[in-house]
């Protein structure tokens, strides 16, 4: 076996189940479960710490799911019963960045792995985009406190309360406005809500499900949760939307819908702490602060303390990290542990999202059989993959989550037994006659993706598989992740024999030219019930799966809150998704962080990577 020296500490965690269970035990609808204690939640690590962290939780009652909780004011845990008279979240007390002497830099290099296909976050779900985008030139409705595990408000929302099973009602924040001056009142609030919530149009139906938002006043308005299968009116129980809609980008209406696509593709019109400022194509993407940002308050959600922004790319993760020792940049991501002395200051943490594979579960001839997609997990050695690659830096994960979250538990969230004697049976029962395994995947993700893929066809090799790598342009890979089945049963609005015998037509991947997909589905709510509603729902649009009876399972799962039995209706969807072998996980993603010396920072582990968190001591 491969032996590496690195300066480097295994941060990957498990959920601790016996504080779940008291958290889910002792949660009513009249008193708040209380969060973890901050000791035990996710911290990122440095390399001069000598101390072992604490295991965080990921107890979903002490997230704050229902109406959020002010510091001294009290609030309900989610639950389907409209509440009596919540009253929407106080404000919370303004908090000053940590106070240090003055560097006098006022920029910031950031050197990202690649170039992002566009700069809008309608346009493209690409992480590229995203780190740049979502969370710096906007911001969501609701925002994690990853210390506390609970939701609070963003600079858009001042607080919220759920007013009927399928409904929920945000107070918008006075004062806000996009960065061209357009309003944010529930007028804007609504056609945002209505151009996410659109099936035709929208992002992230895995996610939040179709929804509409209809102004109450002039800064109230209501989300209304449409029905899983899209069908016009019908509406669905959603006990933990705030939960899902944390990454719901919001964009100024008027510029937006007078404006060219191809221009809209280019930048984003938000309200968050910093504006668009250029792009060089192939050079560079400029940002600055955005003079009228109004901060909410919190610690996690600060004002920029660096005002400029500069963001360039560049592949290999040894360039990027001679690029901050040289001192050309000043913060980069998704390093290899190999690289962690190679810079002045790293930081890793665990990220709540597996590296792992669609699989095409319904055309292709030999995947479509559970025992032979269970020959190839047999067949796959992820513990050797964890320690030669990774330097046992991270877990083997088969599922989208961890072992504690509800859904998840020892059985489905602990991997495959390696064995290839038993992979050879199985495919000798399956009938396997040498039909090829292509494995579609790009390129940093997260680190050594090909390298992962290339171990996963050696150990198929070995067992009598024919296992074929393509690591394809992110374009072509992204068209062919989004022609999933949903694309077929959305249209036809019904789930038949007759749209599911053929891969779909009226999407521009062919699905058929993917076998596994490589995908990593994230749990940012700590519910299994996200990643479920992508991977095994007819209705959206990259999901390989669909089943009639799992997929109302699902649609009953997704509706229930934590008293009316959630977590065991997620639990017999992550036992069939494990057992069935319906999705491949691998290993749980970790980022690891270069950083100048004199740069300061603490990553989140839900990929939400804010520049306005960073400050120059």
């Amino acid at each position: 076996m491969l032996k590496r020296e690195a300066n480097f500490r295994r941060t990957g965690y498990l959920v601790s189940i016996i504080l779940l269970v008291l958290a889910v035990a002792c949660g009513t609808t009249a008193t708040p479960t209380q969060p973890p204690d901050t000791g035990a939640a996710p911290a990122a690590q440095t390399q001069q710490q000598a101390q072992p962290q604490a295991e965080p939780t990921a107890a979903a009652e002490a997230m704050g799911i229902a109406p959020t909780q002010a510091p001294a004011a009290q609030a309900a845990t989610q639950s389907s019963a409209a509440p009596a008279a919540p009253s929407p979240t106080a404000t919370p007390v303004p908090a000053a960045m940590p106070q240090t002497e003055s560097s006098g830099k006022d920029s910031i290099i950031v050197v990202i792995p690649t170039e992002p296909d566009a700069l809008s976050p309608w346009s493209t779900g690409s992480a590229e985009t995203s780190s740049i985008v979502s969370y710096n030139w906007g911001e969501p409705l609701v925002w994690l406190d990853t210390t506390t595990l609970q939701l609070g408000p963003t600079t858009s929302t001042t607080g919220w309360e759920q007013v009927a099973p399928d409904r929920w009602r945000f107070s918008l924040r006075k004062g806000v406005k996009f960065v061209n001056g357009e309003p944010w009142n529930a007028e804007t609030a609504a056609w945002n809500i209505n151009h996410n919530g659109d099936p035709q149009i929208g992002l992230g139906f895995g996610v939040h499900g179709p929804m509409t938002g209809t102004v109450v006043d002039d800064y109230t308005i209501d989300i209304t949760c449409g029905h899983a299968n899209y069908n016009e009116g019908a509406t669905q129980s959603c006990p933990i939307l705030p939960g899902d809609i944390t990454g719901v980008a919001f964009q100024a209406p008027a510029w937006w819908q007078s404006t060219e696509e191809d221009v809209r593709d280019r930048t984003t019109v938000g309200f968050g702490a910093y504006r668009f400022d250029g792009y060089v194509p192939g050079v560079s993407v400029e940002s600055v602060a955005y003079e009228d940002y109004l901060p909410s308050g919190r610690d996690d959600l600060p004002a920029p303390a660096i005002p400029n922004v500069q963001y360039v790319w560049r592949l290999e993760t040894t360039v990027r990290s001679a690029m901050i020792q040289a001192g050309e940049a000043d913060h980069t991501y998704l390093l290899n542990v190999e690289d962690i002395s190679n810079v002045p200051k790293s930081i890793s943490m665990p990220q709540w999202e597996v590296e792992g594979f669609y699989i095409d579960t319904l055309w292709h001839p030999m995947l479509k059989q559970t025992g032979f997609r269970q020959a190839l997990v047999h067949a796959i050695n992820c513990q050797e993959i964890v320690e030669e690659i990774f330097n046992s830096a991270t877990t083997c994960t088969p599922l989208p989550g961890v072992i504690g979250m509800p859904g998840i538990t020892e059985h489905n969230g602990s991997y495959w037994e390696f064995d290839p004697d038993k992979s050879r049976q199985l495919l000798e029962q399956a009938g396997y006659d040498g039909e090829e395994i292509r494995i579609i995947g790009r390129e940093g993700r997260v680190p050594k993706q090909p390298e992962v893929y290339e171990a996963m066809a050696g150990y198929w090799e070995a067992v009598g598989i024919k296992g074929k790598v393509e690591v394809t342009e992110r374009s072509l890979w992204r068209s062919i992740r989004n022609c999933g089945v949903g694309n077929a049963v959305s249209e036809a609005g019904e789930i038949t024999a007759q749209n599911l015998a053929e891969p779909p037509t009226n999407c521009e991947g062919s699905s058929g030219s993917g076998h596994l997909i490589e995908f990593t589905p994230e749990w940012p709510s700590l519910d299994f019930g996200r990643p479920a509603g992508r991977l095994l729902n007819c209705y959206y649009f990259q999901s390989r799966v669909c089943d009639a009876d799992m997929q109302a399972l699902l649609e009953q799962a997704r509706a229930a809150t934590l008293e009316e039995g959630r977590a065991d209706l997620l639990e017999q969807l992550a036992d069939r998704m494990k057992e069935d072998v319906l999705f491949i996980g691998v290993f749980q993603a970790f980022e690891i962080h270069g950083l100048a010396e004199d740069l300061e920072f603490e990553p989140r582990p839900d990929q939400r990577l804010r520049v306005a968190e960073m400050w120059w001591n």
